[in-house]
Formats: structure tokens, sequence, C-alpha cells
């Protein structure tokens, strides 16, 4: 179980730095309009639909102080747009990602999932199961 624990926190260690080092060949060959904070976002956004700054900085495990730059960003690129509460409460700003955003998330999400089939070609097929499996399991599992 120890070799278990080691290797999670290996994979903990390596991965975001190998799929930060895939976006950014990705957004070099394609001409992405978003950088890989930014995607981020868009994909929570989607994910979780018009929200509170500080339920979004939750979900995505970091601070106001980090997210706030990167929204007024997104507002400004059009591709998220705040809005009041009018229903609830009129002070209340929420959230939303617009058509754009989504669209923005999808090519670019398409393009860098096309380049990680790519990578994981070189697994066969039951490689592939048993990796996602795993993957499967973890997500279920691990809640913190």
């Amino acid at each position: 179980m120890e070799q278990l624990a080691e290797n999670l926190f290996d994979l903990y260690m390596q991965l975001p730095r190998r799929f930060k080092k895939l976006f950014y060949a990705c957004s070099q060959e394609q001409d992405f309009q978003v950088g890989l904070s930014e995607l981020k976002i868009l994909n929570e956004l989607q994910k979780i639909g018009p929200c509170k700054m500080s339920e979004l900085a939750d979900a995505l495990v970091v601070t106001m102080g980090g997210l706030t730059p990167h929204m007024d960003k997104l507002v400004e690129k059009g591709f998220v747009r705040r809005f009041r509460d009018e229903d609830r409460d009129r002070r209340l700003v929420l959230v939303e990602i617009t058509e754009s955003g989504k669209k923005a998330l999808k090519d670019v999400k398409e393009h860098f999932l096309a380049t990680l089939e790519d990578y994981l070609s070189k697994f066969n097929e039951r490689q592939k199961k048993d990796i996602a499996s795993a993957v499967k399991t973890l997500r279920e599992t691990i809640d913190f």
C-alpha cells in the first residue's frame, strides 16, 4: 500500500508539468485564445454553471486574488460574463461562461485531446482500459 501512495505522489508531482508542456506544445501549433489557467476556469464554469466567484475559487482550489485577474481577462475577451442575481439578491454578482467561451473551450479541448490521443497511442487497448478504469476508481473514491 505504501508503494501505491508513493506512486500516486510521484504521478501528482509529474503529471501537471507534463500536461502543461503538452498544452503549450499544442498552443504553438494552434493559436489558442486562452492560456492554461483560463482554460481551467472555462472548463469548471461549464461544469458548474453560473456561480459566485468564491464558489468558483473553491472548485478550482485557488484564492480569489489569484482568480480575479484571470476572470478580468476572460470577461474582456467575452468568454465570461459577470451579472447581478436579480432574482435572489441584486448585490450578488455571479459569473458564467458565454457562448464564445464555450466555443473557445471546445476548440482548445478538441485539439488538446487529439494531441493527447497521439501520445496515448503507444498503449495497447488493454492498457488503455486498465488506465481508464484506475482513473475512474480514483475519481470516484478519493474525495478531498
